[in-house]
């Protein structure tokens, strides 16, 4: 019967007008409150969210923060506080637009790097043609080549690359500058540079309880000690698909620990 019933969830929760129609994020808190999640990070989210009523969070590479991404509906509807940092300057401007109605939400147009500057980044201008959609602007990072992985998805690959200095501050900086001192959550998505931007958080002074990195960019030179990073500074580490997910150890009660545990 509990298989059943998991097949159903499963079935129910990929079905179109959950997901993609303009009632996908209305009917979202009845999916959470159903226990239909469309993966394994937004029932950890939602653990989070049960958890603690005022969760602060980070979000490294933010994109344009809309209404439908997964952190979107728990700034809204849950009321959650936090900076949103997105260095690709036409992406920052429709965040902007997108985030006017969340007060509790401070928005930093930088790219996370070792050191305070600017530094060359690369991005992809907006355009038509793409063989997966708005692919384009999920693309951003310090090193072109992790661009040039997604060329054959991308109409014009080379005539849209833009190389252009960029503000840059580490972890450490970004919370000094927004007076950060709790921690909920850090979530980082910087193709293939997330172990590079971890590094530059000062884990002894703003230790998160929760971190969400992509590591399908990392080479798994890197993937292995980004998970050590973690791993050596009291974090459990799980790995799904394509993120990693860790939870400081000393943190791990409630509903949050119970749904680390069962991943992977």
């Amino acid at each position: 019967m509990r298989a059943r019933s998991r097949r159903w969830r499963k079935r129910l929760a990929r079905s179109w007008w959950l997901r993609d129609s303009p009632l996908a994020v209305p009917l979202t808190g009845t999916r959470f409150a159903l226990g239909l999640y469309f993966d394994d990070l937004e029932k950890v989210l939602h653990a989070l969210s049960r958890d603690r009523r005022d969760v602060f969070v980070i979000q490294v590479g933010a994109c344009e923060a809309a209404v439908g991404d997964p952190l979107g509906w728990f700034l809204r509807a849950r009321s959650w506080r936090g900076v949103l940092v997105e260095p690709v300057p036409y992406l920052f401007e429709r965040m902007q637009r997108n985030c006017t109605d969340l007060p509790g939400v401070r928005l930093e147009n930088s790219a996370i790097a070792a050191e305070a500057g600017e530094a060359t980044f690369y991005y992809i201008e907006p355009g038509k043609g793409d063989r997966r959609p708005e692919i384009y602007k999920t693309l951003g990072s310090f090193r072109r080549e992790n661009l040039e992985r997604h060329a054959h998805f991308i109409a014009r690959f080379e005539e849209r690359v833009i190389a252009r200095r960029l503000p840059c501050l580490p972890l450490d900086a970004l919370c000094r500058k927004h007076a950060v001192e709790r921690l909920d959550l850090l979530i980082c998505d910087a193709e293939g540079y997330d172990f590079e931007v971890l590094k530059t958080l000062d884990f002894e002074r703003t230790p998160p309880r929760l971190v969400i990195w992509e590591h399908q960019h990392l080479s798994p030179e890197d993937a292995q000690a980004c998970r050590r990073y973690l791993q050596e500074r009291g974090y459990a580490v799980r790995e799904l698909s394509k993120d990693s997910v860790a939870l400081h150890r000393e943190r791990d009660g409630g509903e949050l620990g119970s749904a680390f545990r069962s991943l992977g």
